[in-house]
């Protein structure tokens, strides 16, 4: 029902906004399909926001971050800095779903928000009833990190962890999906061994749900670092940019259960997914890469100075995410937009036209009996 993200997702007011004419009469012809937008494109839209601005409005730009994304995200600021040294950027770390909570339930609304949580942007409602797009700008994929004091750690292999998983040879922790995008991401990591047969004979779906107490299940991805790092843990499931900021030892899972890359493109009921409830409603949520992706809201204050900084992010600022271990996403097919028409389609025409994408990425509501 959805077409493969990345995109840039536009409402009919955003679309009639921009100056972009020719491809807004190229997607009126276009069959209710979404249009892929070129870099110059891409560049278009920003132009436009960058037209928005207020008469009064301040060179600032503030931030909701994902706080284990602030070391890359901080580098990209200090350097952004230097080149608009007038902008004051505002930095907001917390987990993404408390950012999450401050816009929908406090109504603390930023100009920019930036987290690897695209299913909360998603089921939450972020886009399109806050922000009007949300670009993806770097790649992160998860790993086994552990200590030189860890129990086993000089024969933990790709082959072992999952036996020492099940027999309790040792402590393995990981983030709860309830609290973190991490711990979905780890289910889905999970749901991907199970789909593609990566599991020993000794390991199953349900002895996997059971490997870990409550106490094994931590709030967020820098709790379960620190679990780690004073011996509380011995193994943690973690993005392998946070375990190379903190010089963890890691071993790397088998791909592409490890969501590091571009695509998962095996046949639709064969793909890992997770079910979450949000807001009392039932998502399927299908497995897919993990990306970071930046929001601008639709009421920033600062569009002018957010689409310089969002302009950056994409371009020149990638070689700076280095500074968090991030992999950088490149421009060239970052954006995809998505007509009015495709808006209006009836469900039948947006299932058809799933049907060509083989990677479903957005999550799906299960209706409830």
């Amino acid at each position: 029902m959805f077409r493969n993200t990345p995109f840039v997702q536009f409402t009919l007011h955003n679309l009639l906004k921009t100056a972009l004419l020719p491809v807004i009469a190229f997607a009126l012809s276009a069959s209710f399909m979404s249009i892929a937008c070129t870099p110059d494109q891409f560049f278009a839209l920003m132009d436009n926001l960058e037209k928005q601005e207020a008469a009064a409005e301040a060179a600032r730009v503030e931030i909701f971050v994902e706080d284990s994304l602030l070391p890359a995200i901080n580098a990209v600021a200090e350097e952004f800095r230097k080149i608009r040294p007038e902008c004051q950027i505002i930095l907001e770390p917390s987990s993404s779903k408390m950012a999450v909570r401050k816009i929908v339930d406090m109504g603390r609304v930023p100009d920019i928000l930036i987290t690897r949580g695209i299913y909360l942007i998603q089921t939450e409602g972020i886009t399109p009833d806050y922000s009007p797009f949300f670009i993806q700008f770097a790649r992160d994929r998860l790993v086994i990190a552990f200590t030189d004091a860890s129990t086993g750690g000089s024969g933990i292999t790709e082959t072992a962890w999952p036996a020492m998983l099940s027999q309790k040879k040792a402590r393995f922790g990981r983030v709860s999906r309830d609290s973190d995008p991490l711990g979905v991401y780890t289910d889905f990591m999970a749901s991907l061994m199970t789909a593609m047969k990566l599991w020993p004979a000794e390991v199953s779906p349900e002895i996997w749900a059971k490997s870990f107490s409550r106490d094994q299940n931590r709030v967020d991805p820098l709790d379960l670092v620190r679990q780690l790092e004073t011996g509380n843990m011995d193994y943690a499931f973690i993005y392998s940019s946070l375990a190379q900021s903190h010089r963890l030892k890691t071993l790397e899972l088998p791909s592409p259960a490890n969501l590091g890359v571009e695509s998962l493109s095996w046949k639709e009921g064969r793909d890992g997914s997770v079910d979450l409830s949000v807001a009392g409603r039932r998502f399927r949520v299908p497995a897919s890469p993990i990306y970071a992706v930046a929001c601008v809201m639709s009421e920033s204050a600062h569009p002018k100075s957010s689409a310089a900084f969002i302009r950056y992010l994409v371009g020149d600022g990638q070689k700076h995410l280095a500074a968090g271990n991030l992999i950088p996403y490149t421009i060239e097919g970052l954006v995809e937009q998505k007509t009015a028409q495709q808006s209006s389609q009836q469900p039948e025409q947006q299932a058809a036209a799933a049907d060509s994408s083989s990677v479903k990425s957005r999550p799906e509501l299960v209706d409830q009996k």
